[in-house]
C-alpha cells in the first residue's frame, strides 16, 4: 500500500435518512431558541410594565398638607385726592 493510498479519505455511503433527522433535529432547536428568546423578551417587558403599575398604583398616597392663611387686606392710607380738570 502507498502513502497516497493510506492518506486519502475513503468515501462512505451517504446516509440521507441520518442527513434527514439532523436537519430535522437542528432546526427544531433553532426555531425553539428563537421562540424563548422572543418569550425571554416579552415576559421582561411585560415584567417591568407590571412593576412600574404597581409603584404607581399601589404605593400609599401621602396625606395632603392643608395650610390656612389668613388674608387681610393691607391698611389703606389716607391718600390726597386729586382733582384733574377735564380737558
Amino acid at each position: 500500500m502507498t502513502d497516497d493510498e493510506l492518506l486519502t479519505p475513503k468515501s462512505v455511503a451517504a446516509n440521507d435518512a441520518l442527513k434527514g433527522a439532523v436537519l430535522t433535529r437542528t432546526a427544531r432547536r433553532v426555531r425553539r431558541a428563537t421562540w424563548r428568546r422572543r418569550a425571554a423578551g416579552t415576559v421582561a417587558g411585560l415584567a417591568c410594565f407590571a412593576l412600574g403599575w404597581m409603584t404607581t398604583y399601589l404605593r400609599p398616597a401621602p396625606a395632603p398638607k392643608v395650610v390656612y392663611v389668613d388674608v387681610q387686606p393691607p391698611p389703606v392710607a389716607d391718600a390726597p385726592v386729586l382733582l384733574v380738570p377735564p380737558k
